[in-house]
């Protein structure tokens, strides 16, 4: 079995049916989804689909490139040092996933 964190946007349908393969592969254990840029709408639709169409608890996170994430949390993943990101004084609304993946994983 493989543990996945599933990174993900709702502009089009191509990861949603990624998402709903890696549901249903039996070899996949999905950990969590995070959902860039992750819109309320768009986190609505994925914790529905989890919840309600598949019975699973599964965190569901946003990510926006605006959010304070970019500079505050670039040290704890050091292979994000060589992506040039904006920065941002803006407090990211929850980072819950990224903070709990060491338990997640």
């Amino acid at each position: 079995m493989i543990d996945v964190v599933w990174d993900m946007e709702t502009s089009d349908p191509d990861d949603f049916l990624t998402l709903l393969f890696l549901i249903g592969h039996p070899l996949v254990n999905l950990k969590a989804v995070t959902v860039t840029p992750g819109t309320p709408a768009q986190i609505g639709l994925v914790r529905h689909a989890l919840t309600q169409w598949f019975g699973l608890n599964i965190p569901v996170e946003s990510h926006d490139l605006e959010h304070a994430f970019i500079g505050q949390e670039r040290k704890k993943f050091p292979l994000l040092i060589f992506l040039s990101l904006p920065s941002s004084l803006r407090q990211p609304p929850s980072l819950a996933v990224l903070d709990s993946l060491p338990e997640i994983l």
